[in-house]
């Protein structure tokens, strides 16, 4: 997945030349893109301009396909190497498991308790985000332009993710119409755009912006359901 979410991975062309093209391999065919895509993915702070993300760790690194990436432990990783079996990282009751598939999975307590606390500091934070946040067009044309760099490679899918119900209400007062938006871009590409944020579940969030694992792996295999 070509995440457009709000921690997110943006089209590297803007500012690492070539950075893209370690990612696909140019001979590949008949792939499944699937690009997710929300209004905070598309917004950055009014105070800034340009892709802030050229200043950061991504802006200087030069590779991106290798495992262990050693320019990214040596250039860019500032936890200490510690953080790497959990630690500074994460919370103490928090695991991070990195599967072989690509998966990040995130251990975390689900408790209602530690739900409704997490959930309150995530919707105080993007409350905050919908005053600071102004939604951006130059960041609008790079998912434009990350949906026809994959397009020759195989078919592509535009993808609005379930939400919370306050999440999904934050969103739409934030930018108004943006599914109508994104289903004009899906079609003016010829894609096939999916607005889930109201998919059928129940799903249950971590947060009321990331879905537990349990429900991601629902509503993976619901996802697929409609791709094939």
């Amino acid at each position: 997945m070509f995440n457009f979410g709000f921690t997110r991975a943006i089209p590297l062309w803007p500012y690492i030349p070539g950075g893209h093209h370690q990612k696909l391999h140019p001979a590949t065919r008949h792939g499944q893109f699937v690009v997710s895509a929300d209004p905070w993915a598309l917004s950055e702070r009014k105070d800034e301009t340009g892709f802030p993300e050229a200043d950061r760790f991504l802006g200087r690194m030069r590779t991106f396909n290798a495992t262990p990436n050693l320019e990214y432990l040596v250039r860019a990783y500032g936890a200490g190497w510690g953080g790497l079996i959990g630690g500074p990282l994460v919370e103490v009751d928090t695991t991070l498991l990195l599967h072989e598939n690509g998966w990040l999975e995130v251990r975390i307590p689900m408790d209602s308790a530690s739900i409704a606390q997490r959930t309150r500091q995530k919707r105080k934070e993007y409350e905050a985000l919908a005053v600071e946040f102004t939604y951006r067009q130059d960041r609008l044309l790079y998912l434009e332009r990350t949906i026809e760099f994959l397009k020759p490679h195989g078919t592509v899918v535009l993808v609005r993710i379930p939400v919370s119900g306050w999440m999904r209400d934050l969103e739409n007062e934030y930018r108004p119409g943006f599914s109508n938006e994104m289903q004009r871009l899906a079609d003016a590409h010829h894609v096939l755009y999916v607005d889930d944020t109201e998919a059928p579940g129940p799903y249950l969030f971590t947060d009321g912006n990331h879905l537990a694992a349990t429900s991601a792996k629902e509503y993976s295999r619901w996802l697929a359901t409609r791709l094939r």
